[in-house]
């Protein structure tokens, strides 16, 4: 069964990569979930993450949201997903938890707000199972993660 040891606070250890490093790099992590998007976490994640393990993101968090800022927050997902090591890229994969909204979703979240949010749940796995289960391929539908005792 995995179990996070550590919740780090990217402010308390700017830059967050080299506190990894410093701390996590003679023991890579088997996974990383940035729940900030921090850019700087994933182009040095060779230093502190396997190789072949995979840096699991929200996405790049904006410089700026306007029209500009959000094209360029695009593009460097996009190259962080598809730029080869030999162009300068990062030898891990690179996966983003994706949202892209239409009206009968919006409509449907209005709802379950208005309810209270009673969302019906599936089934609760251990981590170690609902990681396999999304990483080969096989869920259909989202995860809901809950992480107790941090």
């Amino acid at each position: 069964m995995l179990k996070f040891g550590k919740v780090i606070d990217y402010q308390e250890h700017a830059p967050v990569w080299k506190y990894l490093e410093s701390k996590f790099g003679a023991e890579p992590f088997d996974a990383i979930l940035d729940c900030r998007g921090v850019q700087d976490l994933w182009l040095h994640c060779p230093k502190y993450l396997k190789k072949g393990k995979p840096l699991v993101t929200v996405g790049t968090t904006p410089k700026d949201y306007n029209f500009i800022g959000m094209v360029s927050t695009i593009s460097i997902m996009i190259s962080n997903m598809w730029l080869p090591t030999w162009l300068g890229g990062v030898d891990r994969p690179y996966l983003t938890a994706k949202g892209f909204p239409d009206l009968p979703g919006m409509e449907r979240v209005a709802r379950l707000a208005a309810e209270g949010m009673k969302v019906p749940i599936d089934s609760c796995w251990d981590l170690e199972d609902a990681l396999k289960v999304c990483f080969d391929g096989i869920m259909r539908g989202s995860v809901l993660t809950c992480v107790v005792g941090v």
